[in-house]
């Protein structure tokens, strides 16, 4: 079997034709193909909808869930909540100081005692002093 290059669909002729009549050589190329000629309405179609199918992925990557917009939303989220995971923690942390001064100082006891719960020694008596707020004050 031979392969031949006349059966294949797009065949190429060239044809050199040398003049030397003028300065120099001259040489014309002619090329001719043999193609499929393809109707126009279909590759106009076939045109509109890479066109469509390019514009879609395009709105999309912007403005959908996962696009540019939807990042810089989450970006923020995510900036938000790391700055409530730090203050949290700075507060686990005080509360945690707060519980082993509790349990070991006994001036700490005697101070959440009196301040908190009210209590006195049995000789003592404490004064609760409790302002009123009346719209005369405030004037």
């Amino acid at each position: 079997m031979s392969l031949s290059y006349d059966n294949l669909p797009i065949a190429r002729q060239v044809t050199v034709k040398i003049d030397n009549k003028k300065n120099g050589v001259s040489r014309r190329y002619n090329r001719e193909r043999e193609r499929q000629q393809v109707p126009p309405l279909i590759s106009n179609v076939f045109v509109i909808g890479v066109f469509v199918i390019l514009a879609l992925s395009s709105l999309n990557a912007f403005f959908g869930e996962r696009g540019l917009f939807g990042y810089w939303s989450l970006r923020n989220e995510h900036a938000s909540l790391s700055r409530e995971v730090r203050e949290l923690t700075a507060g686990n942390r005080r509360l945690e100081n707060e519980i082993l001064a509790l349990r070991t100082n006994p001036f700490v006891i005697e101070r959440h005692a009196r301040e908190i719960l009210g209590m006195t020694y049995p000789k003592e008596f404490s004064l609760r002093i409790i302002r009123q707020n009346t719209a005369s004050n405030n004037q």
